[in-house]
């Protein structure tokens, strides 16, 4: 005997789609990623240097060429946008009449609603639809969820980030959540973002931003789970100074895991040596330079 039931669906009528990437493997379009890391260590200059790079087109921190200019839209309860995210976009070079900020000011309200969800939602919805968006960065997460959220509950956060899950599927838009570590440390990357581990169950891809333990200057990217591709490679950056202005410089990649940045380093341990590209980018910094004088040098710093 045959059902008709509009909500089962059997699978061979359901057709194949490709996952579609906004910046291979890292973040994917119409998906939910998740930026971890300490206060300072970097996201919102790592999400301004993304934005950049999207707006403009060009080459991302990977070096992957990306030709496709895309649309951004920050909701920001941290950063002033004129004294603060402004001049971070402008240091990194980004295409302003591409960059969107929900509510205009740094915490304020969006057309008089309260910018948290579920009451900001139908004003993302409009402001991702409308302005073609294809990165949300939402930077803190928690911030734009209401106290009663109950962050440490699996089930609330997985109710709660739904319908984000959803409007990225239907918009093709990646949202990108950053977060704060927690104060308690541990060695499993995975485990150590504030709130439940039922957030990053709903995550697709989820992205660790750490300082390299020897190099306190020296930052990396890696990525601490998948569900929908391979497992990106680490990257290293080091903070820069454009116009008096900080910005990310991109080392390229590196074998270091998200894992790695959590353990503290060795009591008196030494410094890592340079990279051999962090060593030449100091030593062109004047300009060209014979090549051999450049080896002997090399070789004496090792």
């Amino acid at each position: 005997m045959l059902f008709d039931d509009p909500a089962c669906f059997r699978l061979d009528r359901i057709p194949v789609r490709p996952i579609h990437w906004l910046w291979r493997p890292y973040l994917a379009c119409g998906k939910l990623a998740l930026l971890d890391g300490d206060p300072g260590a970097g996201k919102s200059l790592l999400t301004a240097d993304l934005a950049a790079r999207l707006t403009r087109g060009g080459r991302m921190p990977d070096g992957a060429w990306r030709r496709k200019k895309a649309n951004v839209l920050f909701l920001n309860a941290e950063d002033a946008l004129d004294d603060t995210l402004r001049p971070r976009l402008d240091a990194a070079g980004a295409d302003l009449t591409r960059v969107f900020c929900l509510g205009g000011v740094q915490v304020g309200s969006a057309d008089g609603a309260e910018m948290s969800f579920p009451g900001c939602f139908e004003a993302l919805r409009r402001a991702v639809v409308t302005h073609e968006i294809e990165l949300v960065v939402i930077d803190p997460m928690m911030a734009f969820f209401k106290p009663d959220a109950a962050a440490n509950s699996d089930q609330v956060m997985r109710v709660a980030l739904a319908p984000l899950a959803a409007l990225a599927a239907r918009s093709g838009a990646s949202v990108l959540l950053v977060r704060p570590l927690t104060k308690h440390g541990g060695r499993k990357a995975i485990y150590r973002g504030g709130g439940s581990i039922g957030i990053i169950g709903v995550i697709r891809t989820a992205l660790f931003l750490g300082r390299c333990p020897r190099q306190p200057d020296r930052r990396i990217l890696a990525m601490t789970k998948s569900n929908i591709g391979p497992t990106a490679p680490a990257l290293a950056c080091r903070l820069a100074e454009e116009a008096g202005r900080p910005r990310l410089q991109w080392l390229g990649e590196c074998d270091a895991t998200a894992d790695e940045l959590c353990r503290p380093a060795s009591p008196g341990a030494a410094p890592d040596r340079a990279t051999a590209d962090e060593w030449l980018l100091a030593a062109l910094a004047g300009g060209p330079r014979p090549a051999r004088q450049l080896q002997e040098e090399a070789r004496a710093a090792g």
